[in-house]
């Protein structure tokens, strides 16, 4: 819902009339999966590139790379508890921070 993140609402809907339609916006209830929604002919969803990695069966991923959706892009957000340095958890963190290092081209010390 819009009252969610108001911002970003409001960008994705003018990226969507730049690009010359409306979205008719659904809402999905408590526990609903969005790409299975979108799987069964429910409508499009916006998500990270990484998202197409493991893709969904019976959904097709298309790029966003125009003017229009500069505006689109979304800060992550993490939290965690504090782990043992030496710990799978450590390990799995280190995992993720340098996988998001390469995609911007930078170095993970």
């Amino acid at each position: 819902p819009r009252s969610d993140y108001p911002a970003y609402y409001d960008r994705v809907r003018a990226a969507c009339q730049a690009a010359g339609f409306v979205p008719r916006v659904s809402h999905r209830e408590a526990q609903q999966n969005c790409a299975v929604l979108v799987a069964a002919g429910n409508g499009i969803l916006l998500t990270p590139a990484t998202f197409g990695r493991n893709p969904t069966p019976g959904m097709r991923y298309v790029p966003l790379e125009s003017a229009e959706s500069e505006g689109l892009q979304a800060e992550v957000w993490a939290a965690w508890p504090r782990v043992d340095a030496h710990s799978a958890a450590a390990e799995t963190l280190r995992t993720i921070v340098r996988s998001l290092a390469s995609t911007r081209g930078q170095e993970y010390p």
